[in-house]
């Protein structure tokens, strides 16, 4: 398990845990805010393809629509359809 500090633009100071299992080859990683700015909205617009290559982090209970695609990502990360 790795854990670091971090910086994340919007989102404010958080933890990112990383844990890996060498037997089996699972991965899991997390990311847990250390700072609370309430909700907000932040929106997007993609002008040039490099753009596409975008980290995106959603809170755990914040979504994340991508009307383009006819994505939406809910808490839990649940893919459903627009």
């Amino acid at each position: 398990m790795r854990k670091t500090e971090t910086t994340i633009p919007y989102f404010g100071r958080v933890l990112v845990l990383a844990s890996l299992y060498y037997n089996c080859g699972y991965g899991h990683s997390d990311t847990i805010p250390l700072e609370d700015h309430g909700p907000s909205r932040h929106v997007v617009k993609v002008s040039y393809a490099d753009a596409l290559r975008m980290k995106v982090a959603g809170s755990g209970t914040g979504s994340i629509e991508i009307p383009e695609s006819g994505l939406r990502f809910d808490p839990g990360m649940k893919v459903s359809l627009l």
